[in-house]
This record gives C-alpha cells, sequence and structure tokens, in this order.
C-alpha cells in the first residue's frame, strides 16, 4: 500500500489514517490493515494533538518502506481510528512521519508508562485482583513503549536536510535522509549548536527590521525553534507590533518587493536574512477560526490583499521569548539537522543559503532582489499543536 506522507520536524510520533476511520473523508485512500499479512494490532488507544485537529489512535506495528533503501521491519505506529481534523477534506496525505529529536519522544514516554506499571504492580500485589485482559495489554504496551525505537532510530539516520522551493508557483520541495552535503561542503554551511534538548531550537540575540530591532535584544535573548510544520513565521507580539509600526512608515507595497526591508536575526554570531516575501505576501481565503487570534487583526472573512504575515504568539522559554521559524525559513535555507553522534559531535543544525533549485547555495545576497509575492492560503495555515498549548501556558520546556 502506498501512501502520500508529511515529514514533520516538530513532532517524533508516526501516524497512519485508517480505512477504520469514518471522520477522516474518504477512507478508501487510507491503510487497510485487512490487506497486510505483516500487521500486528495492539490494545493501547491515545490521543495526538495537531495544529489542525485531534486524532485518537491505536498501538500497531508493521513493516514499512519510505523509499529506496529506507525499508523497516515491525515499526510501531499509531493507526488512526478517528480523527477531527479539517485538513483532512483536501486528502493532501495519508501518514504524518515525525522526525523532531528521538530523545523527545522516548521521555515523554516514560513519563506516561509510570502510572501503567503502577496499576500493573499493584494489580500483581493484590490477592484475587484480575484486571481485564484488553487493559492489561493496554497498560503492558505503555509500558514497553519507551524501548520501541523511533523511525530515525530504526533507519539509522543521524542526520537529514529540509530545503522547501522558494518561486511563489512552485510548492515542492526536498528531505534528504543521510545527507552528508555539510560534510562535503562545509565552507557553505553554518553549524549552530542546539540551545533547546526537546526541539530543534537555537539561540537568537537580536532581531532587526529596516536596520531597527524588534526582538531578543534583552539578555541573554530568545529561542528560536526550526519546525517544518509551522507554515509563517510566529513571534512575540511585541516585535510583531514594531515590525508593523515601521512598515507603515515605508512607502513600499507588494508591487516591488525590493522596496520592502528583510527581517535580520542574529543567531550564534550569524546574521540570518529573511527577505519580504518571507513575511509579506498577497493573501486569499479565510484564516481558521481556531488561529484567528494569532494573527496580527482577527478578521476571518474570505479576502485578497497583501498582508504582514507574522503570527503573534507569546511563550516563554528558559532563554527568553520564543520564536518559530516555520516554512519561510527553510525556503531560504538548505538546513540539515544533525543528530549527532555523542559528546566530541553534539545535536546541532547545519544551515547554508538555497539556490532556487533547492541546493546549498554557499552565498546570499544582502542586496534584495525584484520577486512577486508569495500568494498563501490562509484556510491552509497551519500550527503544531504543541505550539498552541504552549500559547495557552505561556510557556515551553524546549
Amino acid at each position: 500500500q502506498l501512501f502520500q506522507a508529511i515529514l514533520d520536524t516538530g513532532s517524533y510520533e508516526f501516524l497512519v489514517f485508517s480505512t477504520r476511520c469514518t471522520t477522516c473523508g474518504n477512507a478508501s485512500l487510507y491503510y487497510d490493515e485487512s490487506l497486510s499479512e505483516s500487521f500486528e494490532g495492539h490494545q493501547l488507544r491515545t490521543i495526538h494533538s495537531f495544529g489542525s485537529g485531534d486524532t485518537l489512535s491505536q498501538l500497531a506495528f508493521e513493516n514499512v518502506t519510505l523509499g529506496p533503501g529506507l525499508h523497516i521491519g515491525r515499526q510501531y505506529f499509531w493507526e488512526v481510528i478517528m480523527a477531527n481534523m479539517p485538513a483532512l477534506a483536501q486528502q493532501e496525505f495519508e501518514v504524518i512521519v515525525g522526525v523532531g529529536p528521538p530523545g523527545t519522544a522516548r521521555a515523554d514516554a516514560l513519563a506516561q508508562a509510570r502510572r501503567p506499571a503502577k496499576v500493573l504492580g499493584d494489580a500483581a500485589k493484590t490477592p484475587g485482583k484480575r484486571l481485564p485482559a484488553k487493559v492489561t495489554e493496554a497498560l503492558r504496551d505503555a509500558v514497553a513503549l519507551p524501548e520501541e525505537k523511533s523511525v530515525l532510530e530504526h533507519l539509522g539516520v543521524t542526520r537529514f536536510s529540509v530545503c522547501l522551493r522558494r518561486a511563489p508557483e512552485d510548492a515542492e520541495g526536498d528531505f534528504i535522509w543521510h545527507d552528508d552535503a555539510a560534510e562535503k561542503h562545509p565552507m557553505h554551511f553554518i553549524r549552530l549548536p542546539m540551545a533547546s534538548t526537546r526541539s530543534w531550537g537555537v539561540k537568537s540575540s537580536g532581531v532587526a527590521i529596516a536596520g531597527q530591532p524588534i526582538g531578543c535584544v534583552d539578555w541573554p535573548g530568545c529561542t528560536a525553534v526550526v519546525d517544518s510544520g509551522t507554515s509563517l513565521i510566529v513571534a512575540p507580539s511585541e516585535a510583531v507590533a514594531r515590525a508593523v509600526e515601521i512598515l507603515n512608515q515605508m512607502n513600499g507595497d507588494c508591487s516591488d518587493m525590493s522596496k520592502l526591508p528583510s527581517i535580520l536575526m542574529q543567531i550564534e554570531g550569524h546574521t540570518f536574512v529573511l527577505p519580504p516575501e518571507a513575511y509579506i505576501a498577497e493573501v486569499v481565503g479565510q484564516i481558521p477560526p481556531r488561529y484567528a487570534k494569532y494573527m496580527r487583526d482577527h478578521n476571518t472573512t474570505t479576502y485578497r490583499r497583501c498582508k504582514v504575515l507574522l503570527m503573534t504568539m507569546d511563550v516563554s522559554t528558559a532563554i527568553g521569548p520564543l520564536w518559530i521559524l516555520g516554512m519561510p525559513f527553510l525556503r531560504e535555507y538548505y538546513t540539515t539537522f544533525d543528530l549527532g553522534r555523542g559528546p566530541s559531535w553534539p545535536r546541532s543544525l547545519a544551515v547554508a543559503p538555497a539556490g532556487d533549485d533547492c541546493k546549498p547555495d554557499g552565498t546570499k545576497a544582502l542586496v534584495p532582489t525584484k520577486r512577486r509575492p508569495r500568494i498563501v492560503d490562509l484556510a491552509q495555515v497551519r500550527l503544531p499543536r504543541w505550539v498552541e498549548r504552549a500559547s495557552e501556558r505561556g510557556w515551553v520546556g524546549t
């Protein structure tokens, strides 16, 4: 069975939409366990939350192939049997493959296994107490799950790269497993240490637009998470308000993007340039109501006009305010996610300017060229659920 998959750096689980799901749109396009001789079903169920909705899934195991030479025997996955996810109406994917740091999944599974382990232990100590067989199996699954390997671990992948095409009419991109471009062409790349143990977060010491600071200027700075699952750039509300104030003082419009300023972000002593088309676009469609509060104007009607596309969210981290460098960053920079190889080679990002062909370029023009604005359908904007939860709490342990 062949499926379209989303490869998401902001999550770490493997979800497969199933024909058992009656709330997932056209179920005939999804995974059918009855057609597989290697399917292994289990009793444990869980809820996964994404920016586009929630799913109820059941633990299972299956043989998986993700491409030439990328075969896994008996990979654990979550078979989605119920969903409240409007994005499924588009029928653009059937599988979500999380490629976030594997240690995050294991830490979460260990935390969630404590209660099931206690329930099983108490039952074993109580004479005559027998739990229902399905309950016992589900509890045992929860206790054993931390020992299962993620997709990245099974494949032996220690590094992979992501680059999205920047041409407005091109929505494609590249995902390269076992990528060695940063090692073959180290002069093209800047290597950034991780400021986070749970995500692909780095430390920024300043963000400016048109030569004026808008964020991350207070010591010790802020955390910037590079995330392929976030559609736009997410920034603190004060930074977005300051950026809009500066732009309103300039005589620029979408007819010539080269007259608009770039966003400059300082990360570990290096300057990263996000040109105007990374944060200004011609928008169409209707922003999903659940995301309206993150946009600077809360208009949820359908419209078509030029707009500053910086989502606002005030979330604190151990370093400072949270920024999320979503798809716009990956259109400008070829990014290698390196899981590291021990204490002498810790986890890091290797980042290079991307050419129009989505290859590491090694150069970045600071003089903007005349480009057409990207057209963004607001109805397709997505935020990872972890970001929404962080917004609700006002903090996140990155």
